[in-house]
């Protein structure tokens, strides 16, 4: 497994820039034309003359927005905005790609779009950066063209969901409005549906993993990932991963995964494998001549579901992943 980088599981190699040309707002905005302030989570007051609304965003924020009906002017994304899972299914026409890769942004195309915000996630337990950036340098570069606000990924889906639409309420989307309560009870009926099937087809070992012919399997700890551990509350029986995590700061990515060779495929055994669905990992078909592979008992079965692996910052998308996984588990078979 060396030679994969934080870039294969936080990017493809580097975060790009792309741009909406849309403009912020939409029908469900409502103006502010006096003051506007916001305390994003590292605690940073930003505070301007009048309500943002020309936005920039790291991929993963900018679906948070999107999918509450704020639109952006700006995306910089970890992967072309065609092939990136986490703004799947929203309105991307008119986009521009400024760059396809993590970090690699374009800083005068980004001034040129004049954005009177940027807004990225981050992880408190990181040194260095907010995610999308590169380096410090660039940030600093970055703020100087606009603020720069920042939602703490890390904590459990919920809170985080909330504290988007906390921001969105702030840039002028109505909380109260048919997008958002529509989310909420979607949100809510999909969870219904994973407890119930977990409690009606116990037994189901679930995992989740990211392969890569030549080089072998990521499996997936599943505590580590705010998605995860909202489907282990409702009744997702995942397959605990034994070695001990890396330090994020040393080795972002066996903090997350433990990587194998493909001679270990069935190491840990589960009666549906959740696949990543980024770009640059194999599919079920890429890796049916793997005969490790082919030969797990949850793969002869089909029991496979593809995996967004970037959380889904959105209730309408989350509950979209709850109902997949949900059915996944009525369906299947205990094979192991």
């Amino acid at each position: 497994m060396n030679g994969l980088t934080r870039r294969d599981f936080l990017g493809a190699s580097a975060a790009g820039l792309a741009v909406l040309l849309a403009g912020c707002g939409g029908s469900s905005s409502s103006a502010n034309s006096g003051p506007w302030t916001f305390t994003d989570d590292r605690g940073v007051k930003v505070s301007l003359k009048s309500q943002p609304k020309r936005i920039v965003a790291y991929d993963i924020a900018a679906a948070g927005l999107m999918n509450l009906g704020l639109n952006c002017v700006g995306i910089f994304a970890s992967y072309p905005l065609n092939q990136n899972p986490t703004l799947s299914g929203l309105d991307l026409t008119g986009v521009a790609t400024i760059s396809s890769t993590y970090g690699d942004l374009d800083l005068e195309l980004l001034a040129s779009v004049r954005p009177d915000l940027i807004v990225t996630i981050y992880d408190p337990r990181l040194s260095g950066p907010l995610i999308g950036f590169p380096d410090t340098a660039t940030q600093a570069k970055v703020q100087q063209l606009a603020p720069i606000v920042a939602i703490n990924s890390v904590k459990d889906i919920t809170p985080v969901i909330n504290r988007f639409e906390q921001l969105a309420q702030a840039l002028g989307v109505d909380l109260g409005g048919s997008v958002v309560k529509n989310a909420h009870q979607a949100f809510a009926t999909a969870s219904k549906n994973v407890q119930t099937a977990t409690k009606n087809n116990p037994g189901i070992k679930v995992i989740a993993i990211a392969a890569f012919q030549g080089k072998g399997i990521a499996f997936t700890r599943p505590d580590q990932h705010p998605t995860f551990r909202l489907y282990s509350q409702l009744g997702v029986d995942f397959v605990p991963i034994t070695s001990t995590p890396g330090d994020e700061n040393t080795n972002y990515n066996a903090f997350f995964y433990e990587f194998d060779s493909f001679e270990l495929a069935g190491k840990y055994p589960a009666d549906i494998i959740l696949y990543s669905d980024l770009p640059g990992a194999e599919t079920p078909s890429q890796l049916a001549s793997v005969p490790t592979w082919a030969a797990l008992p949850a793969v002869k079965a089909g029991q496979l579901l593809p995996w967004r692996v970037l959380d889904p910052f959105s209730d309408k998308v989350l509950a979209q992943d709850l109902n997949a996984i949900a059915q996944a588990i009525t369906k299947a078979h205990v094979v192991t």
